[in-house]
């Protein structure tokens, strides 16, 4: 039988009962479940599982309770030296390749306008006007946001040079 909600005036119902919610499916068993029939690596049913892991509850930890899946740890593809591999340290960071479709590679939001370099071979962008052979246009472009925002293609995060001002949260 479907429960009954009240909300206000209104009885609404809902669609499945509560416990459809709860349930898990009979094929998932706990990770902490003892082996039956003293089987080898069993645990006593008398004894808690793992005094270690049940925290002195009697609650697994979280690893251990059903439901629960450990991610692996991610590996990165980048080196801790921060280079790319197989690239030489030419000093310069190229942006990521970008992917614009109806801006020419001529506005902020194109990762590699806005890192103020041309878009290069490994981009996908569509009718770019940010290379070579479009520095007339790319450089009206340039002056025309700077004229807008003074502090257009500066980078974003430079923690030495700025201070907290009034209101400002540090350490928070």
């Amino acid at each position: 039988s479907a429960q009954k909600h009240h909300l206000g005036s209104r009885v609404h119902h809902a669609p499945f009962p509560a416990s459809m919610y709860h349930r898990h499916p009979p094929s998932r068993q706990p990770l902490h479940t003892p082996l039956k029939n003293g089987a080898p690596g069993s645990h006593s049913t008398s004894q808690p599982p793992n005094s270690s892991g049940s925290h002195g509850r009697g609650v697994p930890p979280i690893a251990h309770r059903p439901g629960y899946y450990r991610m692996p740890p991610r590996i990165s593809p980048m080196p801790k030296n921060g280079l790319t591999p197989g690239k030489g340290n030419s000093g310069s960071k190229q942006p990521p390749p970008c992917k614009c479709k109806k801006s020419k590679c001529l506005k902020l939001y194109c990762d590699c306008f806005g890192a103020n370099a041309m878009c290069q071979a490994g981009c996908k962008c569509v009718d770019c006007h940010n290379t070579q052979g479009f520095e007339e246009a790319r450089d009206k472009a340039i002056k025309e946001i700077r004229a807008k925002n003074p502090n257009a293609f500066k980078p974003r995060l430079d923690i030495s040079s700025q201070k907290a001002g009034p209101g400002a949260q540090i350490g928070r």
